[in-house]
C-alpha cells in the first residue's frame, strides 16, 4: 500500500480469499486520478515487488479497469452473493481461523450514503422476482451480443444460475433470502414501484388505459412509474478518478 501511496493512490478496497488449495489471495479495487498515469502494468510490477519473497507469477495477476462508483458495485455484489460454503471462503486453513489479524481493510475516503426502504413482505417478494427478470434478461441480451462462442455461453450459463438465483430447501431462508446481484439504481427504484403498486392488488390488463374502467387505479402510480424525472442515480464519483 505504500508503494500504491507514494504513485497517488485516492481510495482502496481489498479483501482476503482463498483458492480451493488453502492459498490465499487477494481481491481488491485501488482509485487513482485518471491523470496520474498509473496503469495495470504498473499495479502488477508493484505487486510483484512486494510478494517477492513468495515468487508470484506475472501470469496469475489479473487487473482490469473500472471507471466510477457502477464498476466497482457490480464487483461486490458478486462477492456479497456468495456464502461461507462458496470454495474461497470454505477452503480456509486452521492457521488462518485461530486469529491473523484483518482479512480485509479499506483506505482513504469513500463517498457513502445509507438508505433504508421499507416495504412491506408481499412487496419485497415482488421486488425479488421482478429483479431476478431483469438479471436473467440482461444476461439473455449479453449472450446475444457476444463476439465469442465463450463469452456466449458464459452468459447462458448466467442466465441458467439466475433463474434459480431464490432457490433455497430452506423455507425459513427463502422467504428471506435476498438478491446478491448489482442492478443499476433508476431501475431498482423502477421496480420496487411496480412491486409496491402490485402488492396492493393484481391489477386487470386493461387498466392503464385511458377510459377503462381501472384508469383511477392508474392514477396512483408512484411518480417513479409516471415519469422518469425520478429515476436519476444519484450516486457519482468526481475528479475524474
Amino acid at each position: 500500500m505504500k508503494r500504491l501511496r507514494r504513485a497517488g493512490l485516492l481510495r482502496c478496497q481489498w479483501l482476503t480469499e482463498w483458492q480451493r488449495r488453502g492459498v490465499p489471495h487477494l481481491h481488491g479495487v485501488v482509485y487513482f486520478l485518471e491523470a496520474s498515469g498509473v496503469t495495470a502494468e504498473l499495479l502488477t510490477e508493484h505487486w510483484l515487488a512486494s510478494a517477492a519473497a513468495w515468487s508470484p507469477k506475472s501470469s496469475a495477476q489479473h487487473v482490469t479497469p473500472l471507471w466510477g462508483l457502477s464498476g466497482w458495485l457490480q464487483y461486490q455484489a458478486k462477492h456479497s452473493v456468495r456464502g461461507v460454503k462458496h470454495y474461497q471462503r470454505a477452503h480456509v486453513p486452521a492457521a488462518w481461523r485461530e486469529g491473523t489479524g484483518r482479512l480485509w481493510g479499506v483506505l482513504g475516503e469513500w463517498p457513502v450514503r445509507e438508505e433504508v426502504v421499507v416495504v412491506s413482505t408481499p412487496a419485497f417478494h415482488r421486488f425479488r422476482r421482478l429483479l431476478r427478470g431483469y438479471l436473467v434478461a440482461e444476461a439473455r441480451v449479453s449472450a446475444a451480443r457476444a463476439k465469442t462462442s465463450t463469452k456466449e455461453l458464459a452468459e447462458l450459463r448466467r442466465a441458467a444460475w439466475l433463474r434459480g438465483l431464490l432457490r433455497d430447501p430452506v423455507r425459513e431462508r427463502s422467504a428471506i433470502r435476498a438478491v446478491g446481484e448489482f442492478c443499476p439504481e433508476r431501475v431498482a427504484r423502477r421496480l420496487l414501484a411496480v412491486a409496491e403498486f402490485r402488492a396492493l392488488g393484481r391489477p386487470d390488463e386493461n387498466c392503464f388505459q385511458p377510459g377503462s374502467s381501472g384508469s383511477r387505479r392508474a392514477e396512483q402510480l408512484p411518480s417513479e412509474l409516471r415519469s422518469d424525472s425520478g429515476s436519476r442515480a444519484a450516486l457519482r464519483w468526481g475528479g475524474g478518478s
